[in-house]
């Protein structure tokens, strides 16, 4: 009897128990915020962003599975720029509402003068519309406003930098991406001083290929690692206006590569460096620390 007093008595205290850690536990998240996704879209439904800041509009677009950039101008996308906005803006959420009052919208920047408006499109419907601020200031949360709503919003985040780019910016700046191990030869021809020609002998070491010069395998590795991997840091609009003559560049670089040769002019003037690909019309601004890497002459692989 005194063991069944006893069993119940615990039964009792662990139900007691039970029920104090429950109200603990809601007394702690009471009034917590709650944490809710913003849209139900995913990133593979969205084809269109536009981005409207008052300075300028940009629109990336989805042209056959290839993110473009179609304004102010026309040009490949920096896709992982790309894919970071995707992923925001399919990911957004919200912990809450910060003002209702219209005339805090300027304050917090999500007005229709202040903010940058995202209108997110696919298959020619809008998925959303909405004016992306200013950060808090614990750079924990951006605050946004949807059209149409006058409830300003706290985005989970500091987001300005993934949605706040020049059009520049959202440019492809790549002008030459390859493995090195594509490169079966290459020639370099300089306006001044010797051309060289690189090839590969039978044992797959780098050698100069007239009199099988051996070469310090080394720096041709690094010589050929600048060659494969080549971005621009700006654009020329109208190389006309630089003043170069195109017919004689500083540097030619023939390069036979797998699947796809290509020939690589190099130039200078007034302090800057520039290059063009496969005698193009877009001539790019390159880093003075890549043309210094491409503008070697035999002996410096030696």
């Amino acid at each position: 009897m005194k063991n069944k007093q006893l069993l119940v008595l615990a039964v009792i205290f662990l139900a007691l128990l039970l029920v104090v850690q429950g109200l603990t536990y809601l007394n702690r998240n009471q009034g917590k915020p709650q944490v809710k996704k913003m849209y139900s879209f995913t990133t593979d439904q969205i084809d269109q962003v536009e981005l409207a800041s008052p300075s300028e509009t940009v629109t990336l677009q989805s042209v056959s599975g290839v993110w473009q950039l179609t304004a102010p101008f026309s040009a490949d996308a920096n896709t992982t720029y790309v894919t970071s906005l995707l992923n925001t803006i399919a990911n957004l959420t919200t912990d809450g509402t910060s003002s209702t009052n219209a005339d805090k919208q300027d304050t917090y920047q999500v007005s229709d003068t202040t903010g940058l408006k995202v209108t997110v499109s696919g298959q020619g419907k809008v998925l959303a519309t909405f004016y992306l601020g200013k950060t808090s200031s614990d750079f924990s949360h951006t605050y946004v406003r949807a059209d149409g709503s006058t409830a300003i919003k706290t985005a989970k985040g500091s987001l300005s930098a993934t949605f706040n780019r020049k059009s520049g910016d959202w440019r492809n700046k790549v002008i030459i991406g390859i493995s090195p191990d594509s490169i079966v030869s290459l020639i370099s021809a300089p306006l001044e001083g010797a051309p060289f020609a690189l090839a590969m002998d039978e044992s797959g070491a780098w050698t100069i290929a007239t009199g099988d010069t051996p070469l310090d395998q080394t720096k041709v590795a690094t010589f050929l690692g600048a060659v494969s991997s080549l971005n621009a840091t700006d654009f020329v609009t109208d190389s006309a206006t630089l003043g170069l003559d195109l017919a004689k560049p500083d540097l030619t670089l023939t390069v036979q590569a797998v699947p796809s040769p290509f020939t690589l002019q190099l130039f200078t003037g007034d302090d800057k460096y520039y290059a063009t690909l496969n005698n193009g019309t877009q001539m790019y601004v390159i880093a003075q620390y890549s043309y210094d890497s491409l503008n070697k002459r035999a002996s410096d692989l030696m």
